[in-house]
């Protein structure tokens, strides 16, 4: 450190032994590159597991995610070029520079509480380039993993972000994603859309529609929830009319799903606004993945999560799984005992257990799960035959949902 010039070095760890040198802003002049407006809005069925629900139930949490978690961002550094003798700003589609998260490469931004205040920290302090040529392009997830850097998925984790050359430019990141046996192990994964080619001079002198939103350096962030959300709302047995029939429901079962997948978000940018966001695409290509895993589809328990009574969702109880058009043989299984009362004399009862039925999953409107959207489906069956039916919904998209907020 030489004065008040702050020099990072960052290694580029996708190309081994190469280092790049950032000039970046005076500390004593300009803040840091700051993610302090994240915010979540919360709304019905945004859900995660208790270590990251997105909008909690106490006032004054609505907002927020809670303290203790993480997102995760890739930071990408463009530097000015120069062509003909002539100086140019640098960018993410410049021809010029490759796209590398160099950087934030996979920074976790914490957040925690101060107070009545959240804050939001991260521990590789970056700050904005004082070239105004020089511009800096964001991506973010949420919840922060570990990079994964074996290039196949680990057994263990739910979310892992990769690098991946094979998609889009070098550099754009990816995620591994394995969906958990149980619902309340699932978590509410999502990726924002991309801050495309920011700078000092952008937010400082348009800072009322800048992506930065204020003069202070913060970085607005909208997130899109890149998973499907399905719920069962009902399953009814049919009883021909005998009240003296009882049905108990052992499993209920999504069975041949994807319960792996690659997430690859894919920028849009003939979408990009004048403030540089660019509409983010969650692209599932679950059938052609670069490292599979032995249960690539396999078997997802679920329960009925709708309490008609109170007309409430139990968020417990609401899957969360991977976007996939569905595979051959994918079905909901429902497995039930059946008791009736056949002697009202000696009041009897004739035991009919372990009775399984199926149906495809496909209905007439819905063949496959996308991203962002929502699943509801009802059951009916009796002793010989199960039909399903179900209703599709967006779910409110998280660049409404889930946004930097000021």
């Amino acid at each position: 450190m030489t004065g008040n010039r702050i020099i990072a070095y960052f290694v580029l760890l996708s190309v081994a032994a190469a280092c790049m040198k950032i000039e970046t802003t005076d500390r004593a002049s300009y803040e840091p590159v700051d993610f302090s407006w994240y915010s979540s809005r919360s709304t019905e069925g945004t859900r995660a597991d208790a270590d990251y629900f997105v909008g909690g139930t106490t006032l004054g949490q609505e907002r927020h995610l809670p303290e203790g978690t993480s997102f995760g961002v890739f930071g990408y550094f463009h530097p000015q070029y120069t062509s003909l003798g002539n100086n140019y700003a640098g960018g993410w589609n410049d021809g010029v520079n490759q796209n590398y998260p160099n950087l934030f490469y996979n920074e976790a931004v914490g957040i925690s509480m101060d107070g009545l205040n959240y804050e939001y920290n991260y521990v590789n302090s970056r700050y904005w380039p004082k070239n105004n040529l020089d511009r800096i392009s964001f991506i973010a997830y949420y919840p922060w993993n570990e990079l994964n850097t074996t290039g196949s998925a680990s057994a263990d984790a739910i979310v892992e972000p990769f690098l991946d050359s094979n998609y889009d430019r070098d550099g754009m990141v990816g995620f591994y994603y394995t969906v958990p046996q149980a619902s309340e192990d699932q978590v509410d994964f999502m990726v924002s859309d991309l801050c495309l080619d920011q700078s000092w001079s952008l937010w400082n002198a348009n800072h009322s529609t800048g992506l930065t939103g204020s003069d202070n350096g913060k970085v607005k962030l909208f997130f899109h929830h890149a998973l499907s959300q399905v719920r069962i709302k009902s399953v009814n047995f049919d009883t021909g009319g005998n009240s003296d029939v009882k049905v108990t429901i052992n499993y209920i079962m999504f069975k041949n799903v994807a319960v792996f997948g690659q997430c690859i978000p894919v920028p849009d940018f003939s979408s990009t606004t004048a403030t540089g966001r660019t509409t983010v695409v969650p692209t599932w290509p679950v059938g052609a993945l670069v490292a599979r895993r032995p249960d690539l589809t396999s078997g997802v328990s679920a329960h009925v999560c709708y309490d008609s009574s109170s007309g409430t969702w139990n968020t417990d109880e609401i899957l969360l799984m991977i976007p996939h058009t569905f595979f051959t043989g994918a079905t909901i299984e429902v497995n039930f005992d059946v008791e009736r009362k056949e002697d009202a004399v000696s009041g009897e009862y004739y035991s009919y257990p372990n009775n399984t039925l199926s149906a495809p999953l496909t209905t007439d409107i819905i063949y496959a799960w996308e991203a962002g959207r929502i699943y509801n489906y009802n059951i009916t069956l009796d002793m010989k035959a199960i039909s399903i039916t179900a209703d599709v919904s967006p779910w409110l998209d998280a660049g409404e949902d889930v946004i930097l907020d000021n």
